[in-house]
């Protein structure tokens, strides 16, 4: 969201990380989930003044998609039981952080670390967490 309106504060220091990053054609992971919430969070109108309709949000989700260096990770062997781990060792018993943990746990099988502002991910020890408005 931070990355894609510009209305919030975090953008322009999102928009120079990721303008580096695509410059520098290093490989993103954008999990389709990640991808979904997007496409929900752009089309509420709690969320931003003027939401998307379904079209324009999903043609954001294509711009992303369709980006060189762009992957979508699924998960692979083992996944669940990182997944597991992470649900039972961190008691992640409200609904909410299960699917950051399927995010966290999709990071740690593909041993990439995860980009985001959420502070919340830090809560995981396993998972090297880079935030572009705050690292260098």
């Amino acid at each position: 969201m931070y990355l894609t309106h510009k209305r919030y504060s975090q953008n322009p220091k999102l928009l120079d990380w990721f303008n580096a990053v695509l410059d520098n054609k290093i490989r993103i992971g954008i999990p389709y989930m990640s991808i979904l919430g997007l496409v929900r969070l752009s089309m509420n109108s709690k969320v931003i003044a003027v939401p998307l309709s379904p079209q324009q949000a999903m043609a954001v989700a294509r711009q992303f998609l369709g980006l060189p260096h762009v992957w979508t990770p699924e998960p692979q062997d083992g996944f669940d039981e990182i997944l597991t781990k992470l649900m039972v060792d961190y008691h992640l018993t409200n609904p909410n952080n299960v699917m950051d943990a399927y995010i966290a746990a999709l990071c740690i099988q593909n041993s990439v670390p995860m980009v985001t502002c959420d502070t919340g991910f830090r809560k995981f020890r396993e998972l090297h967490v880079i935030d572009p408005t705050i690292e260098k």
